[in-house]
């Protein structure tokens, strides 16, 4: 379990790494309301227990060669590990992935996977920002119970009323 845990920390923090701009360079933003290039936000889904056995991380990376469908070498697919939360964004074409680079569009809907192994409390917070403007909200969207949270503001809390069940229909991130 901690081999896992860290190569997945490993594989996180170099896929972040990638997609840092280089030191010195400064980030040219034309409008307030764009994403640079390499603009990335980290989403973290976190059981109330709060172990690393219970988080898991997804990375949304915005860049205007990039494509919202699935394509290796862009895309890091999504492959669950033994924690007790499994948590991925979703492409287009539904695929589940721990890297989903994509062109920014405003108000563009981000479908988020999740599955908690256990019954009870969980959140999800933003966990990583960087080159997101601070004129760009940040919103988690669940369609279940109908409720948005700008996720800049503060952590999203909800339950999980069965396990096991992956839930790729009630969250949706959205940035405008």
């Amino acid at each position: 379990m901690k081999t896992l845990t860290i190569l997945f920390l490993c594989l996180s923090l170099t896929a972040c790494y990638k997609f840092r701009p280089a030191p010195g360079k400064p980030i040219v933003v034309s409008k307030p309301d764009t994403i640079p290039n390499n603009g990335y936000i980290g989403i973290t889904a976190i059981a109330i227990a709060d172990t690393v056995a219970f988080r898991d991380e997804t990375l949304i990376e915005f860049n205007y060669t990039t494509h919202t469908a699935y394509i290796p070498g862009e895309d890091a697919p999504y492959f669950p590990g033994f924690g007790n939360t499994s948590f991925a964004s979703l492409s287009s074409d539904s695929i589940a992935l721990a890297v989903n680079a994509q062109p920014y569009k405003a108000g563009r809907a981000i479908p988020l996977q999740l599955r908690g192994k256990t019954v009870g409390q969980y959140y999800i917070r933003i966990s990583q920002l960087n080159s997101i403007p601070v004129s760009l909200k940040i919103w988690l969207k669940d369609t279940k119970l109908a409720d948005s949270v700008n996720l800049r503001a503060g952590s999203y809390a909800f339950s999980i009323p069965q396990p096991n069940i992956f839930d790729s229909s009630r969250f949706k991130l959205i940035i405008r």
